[in-house]
């Protein structure tokens, strides 16, 4: 038997049909690599809706569904990744989907370099009526601190994981649980890894959990707890930036001095009188 190299891991909440679409979309790997075994496994989070009930027993014939109470997707996320056996991990949403370049591109970076926890790509934004791409900058640990740019949607290093204890489940019934776990990740020194172009396909939903942050006093809250807990590194951090702007700005001060000085030499040159006089 095959060694799993990478566990797919998809929670989902009363997203049965959006589900088939996004595990349709992992399974175009085959077509890439068929050399690679990966397992998908799904978390049921709960759900309600008899279409999403029936449409993951028959999916549990053929994956594994492992069913919880509703608790939120940072607790589907962190239970499905326990039962996990790959080293690394695709975290896909139910709604989205993916280029299956992003399995094997992200598996090359991860096993070429053992420095990397996670890769992450641009996205291709989708609707109804639309679709449009969306390029991301490169990582940099301060504008990370600023807000999050990077979805959920991953190729990670299961270690990295591991490291940092999971998803933190406090932020299970309000959202950006992303940005808290990328933060701790790279608090424990992983680096992060840009793919430069949409091997991410994110839908755009008006019902999206994410809408919900859109409400100020969830806002508030969020980065409030986020910015509690992950002071030492804000701190840190912020303190890095403003030393090198005012190390950047004497470096400028340096230039224009030093620019002046030869300026001024040059006008008290004999060369420089002979042509002004």
């Amino acid at each position: 038997m095959k060694k799993i190299i990478l566990s797919v891991i998809i929670p989902c909440y009363n997203d049965g049909e959006l589900l088939l679409e996004a595990i349709e979309s992992v399974k175009e790997y085959n077509k890439i690599d068929k050399r690679k075994e990966y397992e998908i496994i799904i978390i049921n989070d709960g759900s309600t809706d008899y279409k999403t009930i029936k449409i993951l027993r028959k999916l549990g014939r053929i994956y594994r569904v492992i069913n919880q109470k509703n608790k939120g997707p940072s607790a589907a996320r962190n239970n499905g990744i326990k039962k996990a056996k790959g080293e690394h991990l695709l975290l896909l949403d139910s709604d989205n989907k993916i280029n299956p370049k992003y399995i094997e591109k992200g598996i090359e970076i991860l096993d070429k370099n053992k420095s990397i926890g996670v890769v992450y790509s641009d996205l291709k934004i989708f609707g109804e009526n639309f679709e449009y791409v969306k390029k991301l900058p490169d990582f940099d640990f301060f504008s990370l601190l600023i807000e999050n740019y990077i979805d959920t949607c991953t190729v990670i290093r299961k270690k990295a994981w591991k490291d940092v204890q999971g998803f933190d489940e406090n932020l299970n019934k309000l959202a950006w649980e992303d940005w808290e776990f990328w933060i701790s990740i790279a608090k424990k020194g992983w680096r992060f890894y840009h793919i430069q172009e949409p091997l991410f396909y994110y839908r755009d939903r008006k019902d999206s959990r994410n809408k919900i942050v859109n409400k100020k006093e969830v806002r508030e809250k969020i980065v409030r707890y986020i910015m509690k807990k992950h002071s030492d590194i804000i701190y840190k951090k912020y303190n890095e930036f403003f030393i090198k702007k005012n190390n950047e700005i004497d470096d400028l001060n340096n230039e224009i001095d030093n620019l002046m000085n030869q300026i001024n030499s040059i006008k008290e040159s004999i060369s420089w009188k002979s042509i002004t006089t």
